[in-house]
């Protein structure tokens, strides 16, 4: 089965914090993401929401003197074993503005890196596909 993403992912490692919208569920917190793009991102989390929940996605960037926090609205749209994939719903400007800085500056440094703007992802776990979640 192909994958059909309409945003490149690169590797991206910062906590998490995902909201039910409704609060049917309590919040997850993740240690650590794998992947983002504009439109989604990949956090490894031991529990997590079911597929199709709408929900408030929080991701903490920490600065040498300042901690910014990207608010975004998403839809879990798949789970494994490992975590959870999310599509990003809505962003506020803010939120785009400093996600699309950090796409850029992710992608020039695996330009540097690699040689290639290609920023690697690690590979999907044995017998688990990789979900269109960004």
């Amino acid at each position: 089965m192909g994958e059909h993403r309409r945003s490149r992912r690169v590797r991206f490692r910062r906590r998490a914090r995902v909201v039910a919208l409704d609060r049917a569920a309590p919040p997850v917190e993740s240690d650590r993401t794998r992947d983002i793009s504009l439109t989604g991102f990949y956090c490894y989390t031991p529990g997590g929401l079911p597929v199709g929940t709408a929900c408030l996605v929080e991701l903490r960037l920490s600065g040498m003197s300042s901690d910014l926090v990207l608010r975004m609205n998403g839809e879990v749209v798949r789970r494994d074993r490992e975590g959870m994939g999310i599509r990003f719903r809505s962003l506020d400007s803010d939120s785009r503005f400093h996600l699309e800085h950090i796409l850029e500056e992710l992608t020039a440094l695996a330009a540097d890196v690699y040689g290639d703007s290609r920023a690697p992802v690690p590979p999907a776990p044995r017998g688990v596909a990789r979900g269109s979640h960004g």
